[in-house]
C-alpha cells in the first residue's frame, strides 16, 4: 500500500467535525499564534515588512534567473515564518509566566487560557520542533542556491557534506 492510500483510509476514519460550528472552530485552529499557518503573511503582519524582507533577500543574495529568484524567495518566506515561530514562542514563554493569573491570561491570549500547563508545555514543544524544520529547510535552500551560484560561476561545486536522511517510516515499507 502506498503511503497516499495508506493517508486516505486514515482520512476515512477520521472522527472530526461532524456540525458547522465544530467545523468553523477547528478552520481557526491555526489561527492561535499563526506559527503553523499555510499563507506566508498572516492578519496581524504587516505585508510591507514582508516584502522589505525579500528585498533585503534579494539584494544580499543576488539572483540571476528564475531558478535562483524562486530560491530567494523560499528562503523569504521560510525565514519569515522562522521568525514568526519565535514570536509565538516568545509569546507561550510571556504566558507562561502569567500561567497562576488566569484573568491575564485571558486578556493577552484567550486561545492559551483554557490551555492545561501539560497542553501548554506540549504547545511549546511543537512549536519549538516546527522552528527547528523551518531552520534546516532554510538552510538546505540556502546551500542549494549557493552551489547553483558557484556552478553558474564555474567554481567547482562540491557535493553536499551533509546527507539529508530521514528515519521516518523505517521498517514500515515506505
Amino acid at each position: 500500500m502506498t503511503k497516499a492510500e495508506s493517508n486516505q483510509q486514515n482520512a476515512e476514519l477520521s472522527t472530526g467535525p461532524k456540525t458547522p460550528e465544530g467545523k468553523a472552530i477547528v478552520s481557526k485552529n491555526a489561527l492561535k499564534h499563526g506559527a503553523y499557518s499555510q499563507a506566508i503573511i498572516i492578519i496581524g503582519e504587516d505585508p510591507a515588512a514582508f516584502e522589505a524582507l525579500q528585498a533585503g533577500m534579494m539584494e544580499s543574495l543576488n539572483p540571476i534567473g528564475l531558478l535562483e529568484e524562486r530560491l530567494v524567495d523560499r528562503l523569504s518566506a521560510l525565514f519569515w515564518r522562522m521568525e514568526r515561530a519565535g514570536r509565538a514562542e516568545n509569546d507561550a514563554m510571556r504566558l507562561s509566566h502569567s500561567y497562576t493569573k488566569p484573568e491575564s491570561l485571558r486578556e493577552y491570549a484567550p486561545a492559551y487560557a483554557a490551555l492545561s500547563q501539560e497542553c501548554f508545555a506540549d504547545a511549546m514543544s511543537r512549536i519549538s520542533r516546527y522552528e527547528g524544520q523551518l531552520e534546516r529547510s532554510f538552510f538546505r535552500v540556502l546551500h542549494e542556491l549557493e552551489r547553483i551560484q558557484a556552478r553558474r560561476k564555474g567554481e567547482t561545486v562540491i557535493p553536499p557534506a551533509v546527507a539529508d536522511v530521514s528515519v521516518h517510516g523505517v521498517g514500515s515499507g515506505d
